[in-house]
C-alpha cells in the first residue's frame, strides 16, 4: 500500500491509505478490510482499496491489512508510528519482489 499525508495538527497526522496489488491483473479483483489498533487499544475497521485514518504522532499503532479473493485470506499486520507512516514518499512498504 501507499500512504500519503492529507492534513496535520500539532498532535494528529490524517493519511490516505490506498492498495497497490498488481496481482489483480492476473489473479482477479480482491476485497481488502483494514483494522487498527490505536496505542490506547482502541479499534477502527474500514473497507475499500482507499481508506483514510488520523494517527496521533509519536504514539504506536498496530495496521493490519485482510486481503480476500476467491475464499483466500491474506493478512499484513504491522506497528507503525503515527507521524512515520508516509515517510519516503508513501512508498515506505512497497517491495517489489519482480526481478
Amino acid at each position: 500500500f501507499t500512504a500519503s499525508a492529507l492534513s496535520e495538527t500539532a498532535t494528529n497526522k490524517t493519511y490516505q491509505l490506498t492498495i497497490v496489488d498488481p496481482s489483480t491483473n492476473t489473479l482477479g479483483a480482491a476485497s481488502y478490510a483494514w483494522t487498527v489498533t490505536n496505542h490506547l487499544g482502541s479499534v477502527s475497521s474500514v473497507a475499500g482499496s482507499t481508506v483514510q485514518y488520523t494517527a496521533v504522532k509519536d504514539e504506536p499503532f498496530t495496521l493490519s491489512i485482510t486481503r480476500t479473493r476467491a475464499s483466500v485470506t491474506d493478512i499484513l499486520t504491522l506497528r507503525e508510528r503515527g507521524n512515520d507512516l508516509d515517510r519516503n514518499g508513501g512508498n515506505a512498504f512497497v517491495r517489489n519482489l519482480l526481478p
